[in-house]
């Protein structure tokens, strides 16, 4: 409904884009995160949390704090 009341869209922008939203649902358990852009103070916070994961995850740590990790493990 919304992509159909905004106005600078035409009928075949917006049957592109639900194409691709089917597309995107079809294949969202491949997907690591899922932002819905509904709320959108939620969505910038569901960003934001996804960044801050993504800068804790094992392979960028492993690098940043390789010192540490070889200390622990020896």
């Amino acid at each position: 409904q919304r992509l159909q009341h905004r106005h600078p869209d035409n009928e075949a922008l917006v049957q592109a884009r639900l194409q691709g939203l089917q597309h995107d649902l079809l294949h969202a358990h491949t997907y690591d995160y899922i932002v819905c852009n509904d709320h959108f103070e939620q969505a910038i916070a569901g960003l934001q949390s996804i960044i801050r994961a993504s800068r804790l995850k094992f392979v960028r740590q492993r690098v940043l704090q390789e010192s540490l990790l070889k200390n622990l493990l020896a």
